[in-house]
């Protein structure tokens, strides 16, 4: 396990193929710093894959006077007898795909993702909230070339 908002001093440059970050994105105040360290270790042909919050979602699920606001947000889980504070930046998709450029990188593919149809059978109400409701997003990123001239 690692910070992935820290340098990343123990990967060498160039030797990662694959970098995976399943719901962490969104726990980073400025995802540049982290994309750009991405970049460093990523080997030719590589690439970055993950996922986040939809900015919809949590701007209509916290009820937040705007949407193109970027804002910590606090979500309180319960875990049993207690209740656990989860703190999390709320940003637009613009100033998502404004980090992803200024961090070198470019979306090579963007996925609103959508249960499996076997779960409308065993989960109805589930299936009819997560088909119509957006959730997550899930990016995958290619390192951006400068063009030579």
């Amino acid at each position: 396990m690692a910070d992935i908002a820290a340098p990343l001093d123990y990967v060498p440059t160039g030797s990662m193929d694959v970098i995976v970050a399943s719901l962490v994105m969104h726990y980073l105040r400025d995802w540049v710093p982290t994309l750009r360290e991405f970049g460093r270790v990523l080997g030719p042909g590589g690439r970055v894959v993950f996922s986040t919050h939809h900015p919809a979602e949590d701007w209509h699920w916290f009820q937040r006077p705007s949407y193109f606001a970027t804002e910590q947000l606090v979500d309180h889980w319960q875990m049993g007898d207690r209740t656990a504070e989860v703190r999390f930046y709320r940003r637009p998709l613009s100033a998502m795909f404004a980090a992803i450029r200024d961090g070198g990188f470019y979306v090579d593919e963007l996925v609103e993702p959508m249960p499996l149809p076997e779960c409308e059978e065993r989960f109805p109400e589930s299936y009819i909230s997560l088909t119509t409701t957006p959730r997550f997003l899930f990016f995958r990123l290619l390192p951006r070339c400068l063009l030579p001239g």
